[in-house]
C-alpha cells in the first residue's frame, strides 16, 4: 500500500509505502495482520522524461490551453473575413 500526501510541504517525496504482514500467534485461531514501512523511491526513464519536459515546455498559462488558443485565433480569422 503506498499513502500520498497531496498537502506535503516538505522538500522529500510525500509518500510512504507498506507491506502487509499476517503474524500467526499459538493458539489463537485468528490471525493480525499489521503494516510496515518499507523505504520507497519514485523514479522515471529518460522517455518518460523527456515526455514530461515536452509538457511542461508546451504549458504557458494554465488558464490557456492549446486548443482554445486555436479555437480563439481560427474566430478572429473569420471575424476578419466577416469584416472584409
Amino acid at each position: 500500500m503506498v499513502t500520498v500526501d497531496v498537502w506535503s510541504d516538505t522538500g522529500s517525496i510525500p509518500t510512504d509505502a507498506y507491506c502487509a504482514v499476517e503474524e500467526i500467534k499459538d493458539g489463537v485461531s485468528e490471525t493480525l495482520k499489521t503494516f510496515l514501512h518499507i523505504p520507497s523511491a519514485i523514479e522515471a526513464e529518460e522517455a518518460e522524461e523527456i515526455g514530461v519536459e515536452h509538457l511542461l515546455r508546451d504549458i504557458k498559462d494554465s488558464t490557456t490551453t492549446t486548443l482554445s488558443t486555436r479555437v480563439q485565433g481560427q474566430l478572429a480569422s473569420l471575424r476578419t473575413l466577416n469584416n472584409a
